[in-house]
């Protein structure tokens, strides 16, 4: 029966090792500091009772896990061992060289792995986990001007990233990395965020002709050379886009007009529109000025904040009649009880292109709607007449006619007034003399 003491392992990483140490000693040990078994220096020293001889714990322990019985050495059955402190201490003690190669360290073999944790020449995995292995002497180097994995700048923007991300993907669109003109007309340090602008200009960049329907693909530098020799076929291209446009002009007023004497049709029939269509729609159906259209006047902001005067669109009252406008402006109540602006609304005539035929001085009467935004109902109705109006000639101002039924009824508590515009109904102008 033999019998092997559980020893725990002294001295860390160095006794977890299996067989003896395999070390460079500068002094042979002498035999009986041999294991019997792997003939190494023994490491962990177990002490026969049999023949007094030293082995290895692990190699001891590997040998009674055969079930061998005996000795290992004087092959006596049945066996007892324990450990040898005397024999730990004395082969720690003896003095090893690092078997790193270009190290010149040497101590006791208890030192060795002290020593490993910071020898110069032992081999490390990177700290930036770019996978190489390099000697400890040589991370800080590597980790500064060879990693792969290091942080860098890009010399260009400053973006910041690892070197094989900055030297890989991101020059390949920095907008800031110099490039070459791609049709090689000699520039090629330009930033990447300059070629487009370059490209507009540059001579050698392939452009289509500036004329609608020719084909020709040419050189921005042929240019010049092409359309003088292509005149002739230029000007039939551009006749003919001509007569096209006309045509399609022609068509789309053929079309607006059916649309306008759709919408006429159904604003004179009450059909069902929304009330800001019709509205929009009044203000555009005034051919061959017939009543009621709608009229527009806007900036209104003008009068209530600036004290101005703002104008609708001039009209005349039929054909070849009378150039007839509508202006707003404002009058203060100075009364003690209110200090408030009133919106007033007024008209006057202006010169005309028929003014030579009319008859002068005359009489004017025109009745008017002025119209709720929100809903067809609640407009005010309101007159305006003058007598003895005269034909304004020269630099005179025209004269300005008040409309009655309106003063004081429209301000911002009613639907009047929207987006700053006022429309207002023209329902009948008449002149007499």
């Amino acid at each position: 029966m033999c019998t092997v003491p559980a020893v725990s392992p002294r001295g860390g990483a160095i006794m977890n090792a299996m067989g003896g140490y395999e070390y460079s000693f500068v002094e042979t040990p002498p035999d009986e500091l041999v294991c019997k078994i792997c003939q190494y220096p023994v490491r962990d020293p177990l002490l026969t009772e049999c023949c007094g001889q030293n082995f290895c714990t692990s190699c001891l322990e590997m040998y009674a896990d055969s079930n061998a019985s005996y000795c290992p050495f004087c092959r006596r059955n049945g066996f007892n061992a324990f450990h040898d402190r005397r024999t730990e201490r004395v082969i720690l003690s003896h003095h090893v060289s690092c078997s790193r190669a270009g190290c010149d360290w040497n101590g006791e073999l208890r030192f060795v792995e002290n020593h490993e944790q910071h020898c110069n020449y032992v081999e490390v995995t990177c700290p930036n986990n770019c996978g190489k292995e390099i000697q400890r002497k040589h991370v800080e180097e590597h980790c500064r001007c060879l990693c792969k994995m290091r942080q860098v700048a890009c010399q260009f923007c400053n973006t910041k990233g690892t070197f094989s991300s900055i030297h890989g993907d991101h020059l390949q669109t920095c907008s800031r990395a110099p490039v070459q003109c791609p049709n090689g007309c000699g520039v090629d340090r330009m930033g990447r965020h300059l070629l487009e602008q370059h490209l507009e200009l540059c001579p050698l960049q392939c452009v289509s002709c500036d004329y609608a329907g020719c084909k020709a693909k040419l050189l921005r530098k042929e240019k010049e050379h092409h359309n003088c020799i292509s005149m002739a076929e230029h000007l039939e291209l551009v006749s003919r886009s001509l007569q096209e446009s006309r045509q399609r002009v022609e068509e789309l007023e053929d079309k607006y007009a059916v649309l306008i004497e759709l919408v006429r049709v159904a604003v004179c029939s009450h059909q069902s529109l929304p009330w800001s269509v019709r509205i929009l729609a009044e203000c555009r159906l005034r051919s061959n000025y017939s009543y009621p259209f709608v009229v527009k006047i806007s900036n209104i902001g003008d009068v209530k904040y600036r004290q101005s005067m703002v104008y609708s669109s001039p009209f005349y009252s039929c054909t070849e009649g009378y150039h007839v406008q509508l202006f707003l402006t404002s009058q203060r109540n100075q009364s003690h009880q209110t200090n408030h602006a009133h919106l007033l609304l007024g008209w006057r005539l202006l010169p005309g292109n028929h003014d030579n035929q009319l008859s002068w001085p005359v009489n004017g009467l025109l009745r008017l709607e002025v119209l709720n935004q929100l809903n067809d109902s609640k407009h005010v109705y309101c007159t305006g007449h003058a007598s003895g109006i005269e034909r304004t000639r020269g630099q005179r101002p025209p004269s300005l006619f008040p409309i009655q039924g309106i003063s004081g009824r429209i301000n911002m508590s009613y639907s009047y007034i929207s987006d700053d515009t006022m429309y207002v109904r023209v329902l009948e102008v008449t002149f007499e003399a």
